[in-house]
């Protein structure tokens, strides 16, 4: 009789309660400040905020966006517009989601989208992603926030110094130098080798990741300045700089948006709520539980 030398002893299969309980129940660390107890002195609202903090933050952001935004139609006839331009508010339905879930902006969709299938300027494009992201992620970052979900602060503060000049560098004397063909290409590059580096990272599942950066120094302040600067990517400054500053944005650019807001507003912050129970490898960080 033959014998196996490569058999090994049979593994119990993984139950689907803990296969499920593992990559979409993981859940995140909070803020040392967050209260997850109730105090026995605790009045009806600050229980009622304990118990039910993230519905809230869930709930408040997109009520009172979704308020502003049908007064607003209304008023000036947007509900119109979906009559042509029901396109953008379709694929944010996806759009929006991975901006909540993720550290993309439903741009990462939303300009592919545009540029490939409907064969739009990259112009016309990269506004309307950028004047979303600034209504849908700030929803999306309100939840975050409110729900008290541990963030590195010193990561945000730095890489923000160093996107705000990168940003209008960018827009003022980079992007002029490339023509249409040549922003959709490096767009497609960027993100396929961000995918791939995320992938890559996320195999190796006994890795050792930190609650903060660890013996945080000057330059690795630097770095992150820098890498904002590069790559990073301000909404609200963006959006200021276009609508303001420059002033020139697309009127397509415009509708889009108009039509398009309260899918982002509902499904940003309803990503970044069910993003936060996630497994690292399902959205690439968010839900990640780090040890020490």
């Amino acid at each position: 009789m033959a014998l196996n030398f490569f058999a090994t002893a049979p593994t119990p299969p993984t139950s689907k309660k803990s296969f499920f309980r593992k990559y979409f129940l993981e859940g995140q660390h909070l803020d040392e400040s967050a209260t997850q107890t109730v105090p026995e002195d605790a009045d009806f609202i600050q229980r009622f905020l304990i118990l039910h903090r993230k519905y809230i933050a869930f709930l408040l952001p997109m009520i009172v966006m979704q308020t502003l935004w049908w007064l607003t139609a209304i008023r000036y006839g947007w509900l119109a517009l979906y009559r042509t331009r029901w396109q953008m508010p379709l694929i944010m339905v996806l759009g929006a989601l991975v901006a909540g879930m993720t550290s993309e902006g439903g741009g990462a969709v939303a300009f592919p989208f545009m540029t490939l299938g409907l064969h739009i300027e990259p112009i016309t494009a990269r506004d309307f992603s950028l004047l979303m992201q600034s209504v849908g992620m700030m929803c999306a970052l309100f939840v975050v926030v409110f729900m008290q979900v541990q963030i590195e602060q010193r990561a945000v503060l730095f890489g923000t110094l160093g996107s705000i000049p990168g940003l209008i560098f960018g827009f003022k004397f980079f992007d002029p130098l490339l023509d249409a063909a040549q922003k959709k290409m490096l767009f497609v590059s960027i993100w396929a080798s961000f995918a791939i580096a995320l992938f890559i990272l996320n195999s190796h599942k006994k890795r050792k990741t930190y609650l903060k950066i660890p013996d945080f120094k000057p330059w690795k302040a630097a770095v992150l300045t820098a890498t904002g600067f590069i790559g990073g990517m301000n909404s609200m400054v963006g959006a200021y700089y276009r609508l303001i500053w420059e002033g020139d944005v697309p009127k397509l650019a415009l509708e889009y948006l108009q039509v398009s807001i309260p899918v982002g507003v509902t499904l940003a912050p309803f990503g970044s709520f069910l993003g936060s129970h996630f497994h690292r490898q399902n959205d690439g960080g968010v839900g990640e539980k780090v040890t020490p």
